[in-house]
């Protein structure tokens, strides 16, 4: 989870952005991978704090939960 100061809109203070991925149990990345994985990640949201734009980095959500999807519809998980 994100929290990221409002850029430029006028009501909203600060919003937030989740970001979520499907599990693949099947998938082995190399050390290699996941190094260059955690990079991309860290270099894209220390971008954002450079810009003072970033209140709170957060926390890693699980798998569990629901989605609401735009016709409405719940599922079940991401």
């Amino acid at each position: 989870m994100l929290i990221i100061n409002s850029l430029n809109t006028k009501n909203m203070k600060d919003f937030m952005m989740l970001f979520h991925s499907e599990p693949y149990p099947d998938f082995n990345p190399t050390p290699e991978q996941i190094q260059l994985e955690v990079k991309a990640w860290q270099d894209w949201i220390g971008g954002i704090g450079a810009q003072g734009k970033l209140k709170s980095p957060g926390d890693a959500l699980g798998f569990e939960g629901k989605t609401m999807h735009v016709d409405g519809s719940i599922t079940d998980g991401p």
